[in-house]
């Protein structure tokens, strides 16, 4: 399991750094407040906007490497719970499913995803599943792709 806490490790590193980066970027954007009054009917309001600068680059470049290296930790540690029972295994078919329907994660059990991981850890990863959610929170998935 060193690999999960190597993986995880970076992916700290690398949100220290997306989170410093990107307070460097904030603290460069100017920011503007006007006070308006509508001098016939007595009306104020506030007017706020930000210079027109655009975020680096660098800031996706690091939030993907975040991400990428949590979602590696998933498959790490499915390989970890193969490799406790089969130490040499090569865990090339392993993979931590993240399912939006059932049907993907039966798909999943097809392709292998989680051959020889424990039943107690396999029924654990399904109840993790974004399909085992509450109804009214599915809609908070729509960046992912409709298949899952």
């Amino acid at each position: 399991m060193e690999s999960v806490d190597a993986k995880l490790s970076r992916a700290r590193e690398h949100l220290r750094t997306y989170i410093e980066e990107a307070a460097q970027f904030s603290e460069s954007v100017e920011h503007h407040v006007i006070l308006k009054h509508d001098i016939q009917t007595g009306a104020k309001w506030l007017v706020l906007w930000d210079s027109d600068q655009i975020p680096p680059v660098r800031l996706s470049a690091v939030a993907g490497d975040v991400l990428f290296n949590l979602r590696s930790v998933l498959d790490h540690l499915v390989c970890g719970l193969v490799r406790r029972q089969a130490p040499r295994h090569e865990c090339d078919t392993l993979q931590f499913p993240v399912c939006r329907k059932p049907d993907c994660f039966t798909a999943a059990l097809k392709r292998g995803q989680l051959d020889g991981v424990p039943d107690e850890a396999r029924s654990i990863i399904k109840s993790l599943q974004p399909f085992q959610r509450p109804v009214a929170s599915i809609d908070d998935d729509r960046c992912g792709s409709s298949r899952h």
